[in-house]
């Protein structure tokens, strides 16, 4: 069975594994820009959401599964903005931590569309 096949698979059979195999993928596609630049990588995690999304049988499965994508994408892509803002900017770790998870939300529904 082929890699997409098998991701096409666990996104009709297993909804939850099919979540988490797109928060792999978006974490995936974030660390392949830095700090090792990686193509395949981002091509393989663009892939792998693209099979997820075009297996799912509902298009609610489709908005979930790029959330979740976007979200760990800019979770862990946007993630140093928490070292700027409590290192440089003096704001205290957890209000830091919280600032990322409100503003995560924001870029991630740029995802959307793609996947609707």
């Amino acid at each position: 069975m082929s890699t997409a096949a098998a991701a096409g698979h666990v996104a009709r059979a297993r909804p939850i594994a099919a979540i988490a195999l797109a928060a792999v993928a978006g974490v995936a596609h974030a660390a392949a820009f830095a700090p090792w630049p990686s193509a395949v990588v981002q091509w393989l995690a663009l892939a792998t959401m693209l099979v997820l999304v075009r297996a799912g049988d509902r298009p609610r499965a489709a908005l979930v599964l790029g959330l979740t994508f976007g979200l760990a994408h800019y979770l862990t892509g946007i993630g140093w903005l928490v070292v700027s803002m409590h290192r440089y900017g003096g704001m205290g770790l957890p209000r830091a931590l919280a600032a990322l998870a409100l503003l995560s939300p924001y870029p991630s529904r740029f995802n959307l569309p793609a996947v609707w």
